[in-house]
């Protein structure tokens, strides 16, 4: 009895390891997982299509750089009587063609400021591209840990079902023999209840974590096809410079920055008003029996064309004041996006930092635990412990081996908070296959910081301050 005691024990302790440790031919790294959802996610390739839609917004002000070229053509039939033809009704078909090529020459540098403005929108939107995959990634992550989590405690919970399965097998038979007491009977079967309980809430709360992790992924994935996570991301050497690096490289702290800069342009755009637009052009036109004037009529002209508004009711101030406002407005934004992210990693860093310290005497206690498990067992095969020492003692390292799976999973999770916390988290994860995503939307990562693409134009923004 005592040899198989001892068999059971390393049963107990050894199979949900081999179990956590499992992998199927049909196994779904991370990395995997992560690539597939950011490849097919609606939201991150909603935001790919609003940064390319930028892209064309940017081609469309670039395009008052070139000239026009207009075309006016009229046919008509009329019937005239006028002193032109002596007072005589006469009828004329005629027709009219013009072209017209119109070149700008000056519009209060307005065309400059709204390209700047449209560059500065275009990194915007690469930036809040990089910042939504990290988003998704995020809660891709979140929910592959919490399936892994659930998964390793339901085999906890089973193999608890079965320890108190073969407790009550024993027990009964030592009842049927006259060789212990209905209430040890009982203790022991309503303690199989329990466990048999636990293991539906085990159960149902891995159907919940699957259920969201499907949401998240966009299919079905069986809970042991997911290899466990081994963390190999780089994290910083202390929350200072987490923070200092969020504050200036962060996805989130970038869109703020460049919406910033886009409002400016803008405010510079609005003054183009003030200043006159000044035209160049070329016109050509044919025309045959105009105004009931028989005979042909073909003109060439060049000039140069001056608008000038000298009055438009106080609109362009306030569309200046209006330009200063919403510059205000995204500064305020941006600062708001700093203390959030201030937050989350205060809060990540800490958590990071008292789960380690309790993990080291977590696993202290589960090691304890179950060594005291087996003396029990050993004592009370020897009549030495009762029955309920042993239950006990179980119940003791279930509940160890549980709180080690959550304070493992937790630690696992407070990394990647970090990492989200300082926007580092598809690159951290996927590595240099993240470079087919930041390409996308003509983003470099150099040195594990974000930087754009030059050839978007001169339009380049290296002073990052951190408190505009």
């Amino acid at each position: 009895m005592l040899g198989s005691s001892k068999k059971r024990l390393v049963r107990l302790i050894v199979i949900p390891f081999c179990f956590a440790g499992a992998s199927t031919l049909n196994a779904l790294t991370l990395q995997e997982g992560l690539d597939e959802v950011l490849a097919t996610h609606p939201v991150v390739q909603e935001r790919l299509h609003n940064y390319q839609s930028t892209l064309e917004d940017l081609r469309v002000t670039e395009s008052q750089y070139l000239p026009s070229l207009d075309y006016a053509g009229d046919f008509s039939r009329a019937k005239t009587n006028s002193p032109s033809t002596n007072f005589q009704s006469v009828s004329l078909s005629s027709y009219e063609h013009s072209l017209q090529l119109t070149q700008n020459l000056f519009n209060g540098f307005g065309t400059l400021y709204e390209a700047d403005y449209q560059k500065a929108r275009i990194l915007a939107a690469a930036n809040n591209y990089i910042e939504n995959a990290n988003d998704v990634a995020l809660s891709f992550i979140t929910q592959y840990i919490a399936v892994l989590k659930a998964r390793d405690t339901l085999a906890i919970a089973k193999e608890s079902v079965s320890f108190h399965e073969e407790v009550l097998h024993k027990v009964k038979k030592l009842f049927d023999s006259g060789s212990t007491t209905r209430s040890e009977f009982e203790k022991i079967d309503t303690s199989l209840s329990l466990a048999q309980s636990n293991y539906i809430v085990a159960q149902n709360n891995l159907e919940d974590a699957q259920f969201n992790f499907e949401r998240v992924l966009g299919r079905y994935v069986k809970a042991d096809e997911l290899e466990k996570v081994s963390f190999s991301g780089t994290l910083p050497a202390s929350e200072d410079e987490m923070k200092e690096f969020a504050r200036q490289y962060n996805p989130s702290v970038l869109v703020s920055h460049y919406n910033i800069k886009a409002a400016e342009a803008q405010r510079q755009a609005a003054y183009k008003n003030y200043y006159p637009k000044i035209d160049a052009y070329a016109r050509k036109s044919w025309a045959d029996d105009i105004s009931g004037i028989d005979g042909k009529d073909d003109r060439s002209a060049v000039g140069i064309k001056i608008s000038y508004n000298l009055y438009r009711g106080g609109a362009d101030e306030a569309q200046i004041a209006k330009s200063m406002t919403q510059i205000s407005r995204e500064q305020d934004n941006k600062r708001d996006v700093i203390r959030k992210l201030d937050e989350q990693g205060r809060l990540s860093w800490s958590a990071k930092t008292y789960i380690t310290q309790q993990l080291d005497y977590l696993v202290k206690y589960s090691k304890t635990s179950a060594k005291t498990l087996e003396l029990y067992q050993q004592e009370y095969d020897l009549g030495r412990r009762t029955l309920l020492d042993l239950l006990v003692a179980q119940n003791d390292y279930v509940s160890a081996r549980t709180q080690v799976i959550k304070a493992q999973n937790d630690l696992l999770f407070s990394n990647y908070r970090i990492l989200d916390a300082m926007g580092t988290m598809v690159q951290n994860v996927l590595g240099s296959k993240a470079l087919d995503y930041t390409k996308r939307v003509r983003l470099d990562v150099v040195d594990g910081k974000l930087d754009h693409d030059s050839n978007l134009g001169t339009l380049l923004f290296e002073k990052r301050d951190t408190n505009e």
